[in-house]
């Protein structure tokens, strides 16, 4: 049996239940429209009774404006050790820190990056991260390691401390074009069999333009976001099958360049060429 640490019992704060089967088993959310609806407070019978069984579970940020910081670098981890407050911290189970803060100003998701270098990222409204206690697939623990209470802090106390590694080409978690509520796994999109895995995403080579390191994109299949360091662009599903099929250019997959033909014709090669069904 699976159980929510006490600093999360807050009935301001949202969990969901994490599917676990699949290829992407144990990290991504089971149900869909998990950011508004279905979701549930620490109390409620379906999240009890899922724990009740073993499985995993994710907190969703942004509910009480509650923002964890996903250290997947050493050096994020020094940052935060040495010029953020002390804080509720689990270990993840890929070996890297989720540190739990309240930020009741801040403005957005960031991806903290540096060159084409992926360091982590603040996760916000609408991304969630799976929850202390639960087990990663390669059977490690979420383990607590930071048995704090869970700190507030400012939007720019956070702009202050990782201004290096916060860029305005930030990858944004919606789209024009792109359904922010539907989770596609971008594995069903794009083989991941020469991708190397780091941390929650998978990096390798840029599927059209290639790469002279082998490491300027990145999948995210828990989120179901993909991001090119090169052209500092990314987004979702649509996008995705959008730049694989010529239909928009890698340094154009930004906000509004999802036309309505444009979609029409992502959907159908959705539909047809890899078994999906894109809602609007």
């Amino acid at each position: 049996m699976l159980y929510i640490p006490p600093q999360l019992q807050r009935p301001e704060f949202r969990f969901i239940r994490i599917d676990m089967d699949g290829p992407s088993a144990r990290k991504k959310p089971l149900d869909f429209d998990w950011q508004n609806t279905n979701n549930y407070v620490s109390f409620d019978r379906t999240i009890r009774d899922w724990l009740t069984f073993g499985n995993n579970y994710g907190v969703v940020c942004g509910y009480g404006n509650l923002a964890v910081i996903d250290a997947d670098d050493p050096e994020i981890e020094f940052l935060v050790l040495n010029r953020l407050p002390k804080t509720f911290t689990v270990r993840t189970g890929s070996g890297g820190k989720h540190y739990y803060y309240i930020i009741p100003d801040l403005e957005k998701k960031f991806v903290l990056t540096k060159g084409d270098k992926h360091y982590g990222e603040i996760q916000w409204k609408n991304a969630q991260v799976v929850g202390p206690n639960s087990i990663h697939p390669n059977g490690n623990h979420y383990t607590v390691v930071g048995d704090y209470p869970i700190a507030t802090i400012s939007n720019q106390h956070i702009k202050e401390v990782f201004e290096k590694f916060i860029t305005t080409n930030t990858q944004e978690r919606t789209y024009q074009g792109e359904n922010p509520h539907q989770y596609i796994d971008l594995s069903k999109i794009i083989n991941l069999e020469n991708f190397r895995q780091k941390g929650g995403e998978f990096v390798g080579k840029h599927p059209i333009h290639g790469s002279s390191t082998g490491g300027n994109f990145s999948i995210n299949v828990e989120k179901g976001l993909w991001h090119c360091f090169r052209c500092g662009t990314g987004g979702g599903a649509v996008s995705l099958i959008a730049m694989l099929n010529g239909l928009i250019k890698c340094q154009d997959a930004r906000l509004g360049c999802i036309t309505p033909e444009i979609r029409e014709q992502v959907v159908q090669i959705a539909k047809i060429k890899h078994n999906l069904i894109l809602e609007d």
